[in-house]
């Protein structure tokens, strides 16, 4: 479809595309774990870092803030002011790698291994309702979007507005 035939498209139309659905589902999906970690004094993005620092501390490795940005999928600017935020409640600390000492080496603090099992569990539980309404088609949604993210995933370049 291209920008003439969007543009010609009624509001009901588009709302049936499935990027403005992905879109919407993406939106909603965000403000329901936001709703989750909020009483837990958590933003989702810091709850997201948080739980990742939780899960790379239990394999034992060195954690290292452009490490937690990788697997979290968040952009460094944004995981640096998360993790400076994090500091702030005491849920880290921020140490000189003995390895890479351009690099600070993150580590939990006995609040934040508590803070992030508990964002675990309530983003765990508000999964289980989002999804609950497809429970039986989970698999099969879960299959669709690993094929999107396979096919358009950061290693693949998607072109916009290719005109050749």
């Amino acid at each position: 479809m291209d920008a003439t035939q969007l543009t010609v498209l009624g509001i009901e139309q588009a709302s049936g595309l499935p990027g403005v659905l992905l879109w919407n589902v993406s939106k909603l999906w965000q403000r329901q774990v936001h709703a989750a970690v909020a009483p837990l004094g958590l933003s989702s993005t810091n709850a997201t870092i948080l739980v990742t620092i939780l899960h790379l501390s239990l394999d034992g490795e060195r954690i290292s803030q452009a490490v937690v940005a990788g697997l979290s999928n968040v952009d460094i600017m944004t995981t640096s002011n998360a993790l400076r935020t994090l500091e702030k409640k005491q849920f880290i600390t921020r140490t000189m790698d003995t390895v890479d000492r351009r690099a600070n080496a993150l580590v939990l603090t006995p609040a934040g291994h508590t803070a992030a099992t508990e964002a675990v569990h309530s983003i765990a539980a508000a999964h289980q309702q989002f999804f609950d309404v497809i429970a039986d088609d989970r698999a099969y949604f879960s299959e669709l979007l690993s094929r999107l993210l396979q096919a358009h995933g950061p290693d693949k370049s998607v072109a916009i507005n290719d005109k050749t």
